[in-house]
């Protein structure tokens, strides 16, 4: 299958596309990411750009840019423990281009990052039990689904239970043969 997408450094001409995604509750309604005007917008690339200028990243938000055009479609992150040789990792998709593949292909994507190049030993992330579009992402990218936590994040005032979903470096290695 013909790769749709790449995973890319975020720059300030992405402003208007990130905008456009992270200010539709749809795209942000099962994540901890607030709905954001153009002012929370600024500031989230802002300080995705200031932190890819760092030795000692702590999160790495990339963008999800379409391979033909370049033109960002979405975001996709880490967020990296190194104490711990783990990373979360987090993605949002523009809606026009749900149910594509595309968000699988992202984290797919991710991986190699968190593993090879941040060395993490594990890459998780969790999901709502009510998205399940979300669960079939990381099933197809090769999580299993590990756990349940109960009331584990609190969402707009709400505490909401999810599923955690893991992959291990040896895990991923294995698939890539």
């Amino acid at each position: 299958m013909k790769e749709q997408i790449r995973l890319r450094e975020l720059g300030a001409e992405d402003e208007e596309r990130i905008f456009h995604i992270i200010s539709q509750e749809k795209v942000i309604q099962y994540t901890l990411f607030p709905l954001m005007d153009r002012e929370q917008t600024k500031k989230f690339l802002k300080s995705s750009i200031d932190e890819q200028a760092k030795k000692n990243r702590k999160y790495v938000n990339l963008a999800i840019a379409l391979n033909e055009s370049n033109m960002l479609i979405g975001l996709c992150g880490l967020v990296l423990n190194p104490a711990h040789e783990d990373a979360e990792v987090w993605y949002l998709l523009d809606p026009l281009y749900w149910n594509r593949g595309i968000a699988t292909e992202a984290v797919e994507c991710a991986l190699p990052k968190g593993f090879n190049d941040y060395h993490a030993h594990r890459i998780w992330a969790t999901c709502l039990p009510d998205n399940p579009a979300s669960s079939r992402v990381l099933d197809k990218a090769g999580f299993r689904r590990e756990g349940f936590l109960k009331e584990h994040l609190k969402i707009r005032g709400d505490w909401k239970d999810c599923y955690l979903y893991v992959i291990l470096d040896r895990e991923w290695r294995g698939r890539e043969k």
